[in-house]
């Protein structure tokens, strides 16, 4: 029986990569750099961009609500057993946060209205501020007269009356916020 003899040739493309090799791209833009080179660039690349965002970053900081503490940090003293034991727990006082966003908001359109040239633009402003200063006070007042002077108990007629001038306090509050005298 006659042998065939196969020889089999393969040249050094024939031969799969270590895993070590890196494929190069022509468009990459850190060509030529090292990791450290790169990292170095790439970390002052950010704070160049954080410094640009630096005074938007701060307008969060300045106008911080005291309705709200911030219980996120773990290593605060706001959050151990012996503040909440002296001070007792904490609850987020809803409705001064809710009037503070309202008195917000107004002095937000205020700005707008401040900022229009159109007249149509200015009336609606000043129509959706008024609309607002009527939902979110003049209504509740109005409906605490009408009940204090329906109401038969006189310590419940007290409070609502009580009730009633506080939201006509804050009507004119809004009123101040909007012709600029102070904030909210």
């Amino acid at each position: 029986m006659k042998q065939k003899q196969v020889v089999v040739e393969y040249s050094v493309l024939d031969t799969p990569a270590p895993a070590g090799l890196k494929i190069l791209r022509s468009s990459d833009p850190w060509l030529g750099y090292s990791d450290d080179e790169k990292d170095e660039a790439q970390e002052f690349i950010a704070w160049y961009v954080q410094s640009e965002h630096e005074p938007i970053m701060r307008v969060a900081e300045q106008g911080q609500s005291r309705a709200w503490l911030d219980w996120s940090d773990p290593e605060s003293a706001f959050n151990t057993w012996d503040f909440e034991r002296v001070c007792g727990k904490y609850e987020v006082d809803k409705r001064r946060y809710r009037i503070g966003k309202v008195l917000e908001q107004i002095q937000d359109l205020a700005i707008m209205h401040s900022c229009l040239s159109n007249d149509d633009g200015k009336r609606n402003t000043l129509g959706r501020a008024k609309l607002l200063v009527e939902d979110e006070f003049m209504g509740p007042a109005m409906e605490h007269m009408r009940r204090s002077q329906v109401s038969r108990d006189r310590e419940q007629a007290f409070e609502h009356r009580r009730k009633a001038r506080e939201l006509v306090g804050l009507v004119e509050k809004a009123a101040e916020i909007w012709q600029g005298q102070r904030g909210p």
